[in-house]
């Protein structure tokens, strides 16, 4: 994240969305143990990924990582993701936190992999759900023997 937020010229602007105000404030706090805060095009908002409030069109990308574990209604998450126009749409998991020794969110990844969501979303079926909300040209990579996987999808 350092060097993408390092290369963002002054126009651009990231939106960092979360339903739980706890996560955003440990985001926050993380940021900004990094250098990083709302001068520096940040924008923290709480919402739902189900309906978010920005503008339809509004965005060039969009991205989630494990939070999409925690969605209720996928599609509509999806669908929602489409709206905005985004060029591309990935799902990235949070492996850096992993390997950072952030024995927290180690947990919770442990945690929820018990969750009854999490079973039947294999990686072939959600890019599935992917190109049903109409993104194209979509794949994925499985990692760390297919525990994790980056699914990746276009707006054309």
């Amino acid at each position: 994240m350092q060097g993408a937020l390092t290369d963002l010229g002054e126009d651009n602007h990231i939106y960092i969305c979360d339903i739980n105000p706890n996560m955003l404030s440990v985001g926050k706090k993380r940021a900004a143990e990094r250098g990083y805060s709302e001068e520096h095009c940040l924008s923290w908002i709480q919402g739902d990924a189900e309906a978010l409030s920005f503008e339809d069109g509004s965005m060039d990308g969009y991205t989630i990582a494990f939070g999409i574990r925690n969605v209720t209604h996928i599609e509509k998450a999806l669908s929602e993701a489409y709206s905005y126009d985004a060029y591309s749409f990935s799902v990235i998991p949070a492996v850096g936190e992993l390997v950072s020794g952030d024995r927290q969110s180690y947990q919770y990844l442990v945690e929820t992999f018990a969750l009854p969501l999490t079973k039947p979303l294999l990686q072939e079926k959600f890019a599935q759900m992917i190109q049903e909300t109409g993104f194209e040209k979509v794949e994925y990579e499985n990692l760390v023997g297919g525990v994790v996987a980056i699914h990746s999808g276009l707006k054309l």
